[in-house]
């Protein structure tokens, strides 16, 4: 994947977490066009980073927990 294809990709992340609007995991990625593997790799560097993400089991949804979000790795 190319640095553009990697930087679209956080953006319509960061698109779906900010409106709390991901689904499960499965669904996620399939949005997303990656494996749910990649999906929790992805999730994994991004906590590495300081971006935490959790996930609420009622709205079936990620969500951005604390400050910082996915934007916060260009600034």
């Amino acid at each position: 994947m190319s640095i553009l294809q990697n930087v679209r990709l956080l953006k319509k992340m960061h698109g779906y977490l900010n409106r709390k609007s991901t689904g499960t995991p499965e669904n996620f990625a399939h949005r997303l066009g990656i494996s749910e593997s990649t999906l929790y790799r992805i999730f994994q560097e991004l906590n590495d980073e300081g971006i935490t993400t959790k996930f609420d089991s009622l709205l079936a949804s990620y969500y951005y927990e604390g400050d910082l979000d996915i934007l916060s790795l260009f600034k």
